[in-house]
């Protein structure tokens, strides 16, 4: 039964579409026993459960990497809890909260810092930046893809930190992510992952697919157009998810549901800006902060 599901999930949110299936039918499928979700699967788009920093070693990621994850998630979480409609102030925060979120990220060193010692949970608006060395925030940053020292050279930081500036982005400006992600940007990120060993996605395959879920709607709108390939751009996004979605499934249907839904409601949320006055007087005239 989860099959038509997780193939009709992977269309809508290619499609930045409503799923027919689960918004339209009653196909709800669950487990006696799920078990527990296995550590791969740990995601900033899944419920909160243990942080990103706390994990950071296990995950084999780096402090600035578990950071922005945990920020992210934080950021993400925030706008789910959002009650409907939601009143202008707590609108105002999560804006607020989504542009200092971007603003911080973006600025990170491209390529990752030297060094980088960040807080053990995630903590928002904070009044300064996480204490990466000096030479890496006086000097102008490099390229993303140039080529710097290879022990400064980190691909899943550089994947994961634009993934990250993209989420925040369509939250401050409550636009879809195909709108917010520029053909430069997908390819950018695409670059980034494809420097990094299978092996390794592997044991990320949450974190994977949330990088992925970034750019899809943009590599499936943009196909044939400019530089982005269907076989070669757009068949990979989308086979990660479904690939991803498939794994999950059989180790773990309730986890795997919990993504589906929260990608659909994500998308959802997105598209709903436009529609929403409160959100349209909050952004208006104010566009030129992000």
């Amino acid at each position: 039964m989860n099959v038509p599901v997780r193939a009709d999930c992977t269309i809508a949110v290619s499609l930045e579409e409503p799923s027919i299936l689960q918004d339209g039918f009653d196909c709800r499928y669950g487990e006696s026993h799920p078990g527990t979700p296995r550590l791969s699967f740990h995601s900033p788009l899944v419920p909160p459960g243990s942080s990103f920093a706390s994990l950071q070693t296990a995950l084999g990621i780096r402090p600035a990497t578990a950071w922005i994850l945990d920020e992210i998630r934080a950021l993400i979480d925030a706008a789910y809890a959002l009650p409907y409609p939601a009143p202008p102030q707590a609108l105002k925060l999560l804006r607020a909260m989504a542009l200092e979120v971007h603003h911080r990220i973006s600025h990170l060193p491209p390529s990752g810092p030297v060094r980088a010692r960040m807080p053990p949970e995630p903590l928002s608006l904070l009044p300064s930046y996480p204490d990466f060395s000096a030479s890496s925030r006086s000097s102008p940053p490099p390229s993303p893809f140039a080529t710097p020292p290879c022990a400064e050279l980190d691909p899943f930081y550089t994947a994961a930190r634009l993934a990250a500036t993209l989420y925040a982005k369509a939250i401050a400006t409550r636009r879809p992510l195909g709108e917010v992600c520029s053909e430069a940007d997908a390819l950018s990120v695409l670059t980034a992952s494809w420097r990094i060993p299978l092996a390794r996605w592997r044991g990320m395959l949450g974190i994977f697919m949330w990088i992925m879920l970034s750019i899809l709607p943009t590599v499936h709108r943009k196909t044939g157009k400019g530089n982005i390939s269907a076989k070669l751009h757009t068949r990979f996004a989308k086979s990660i998810l479904q690939c991803g979605w498939m794994q999950m499934s059989l180790e773990n249907w309730t986890t795997c549901n919990e993504s589906m839904q929260r990608a659909l409601w994500f998308q959802r949320w997105l598209r709903q800006g436009a529609r929403d006055d409160g959100w349209s007087q909050l952004i208006r005239g104010d566009e030129h902060k992000i």
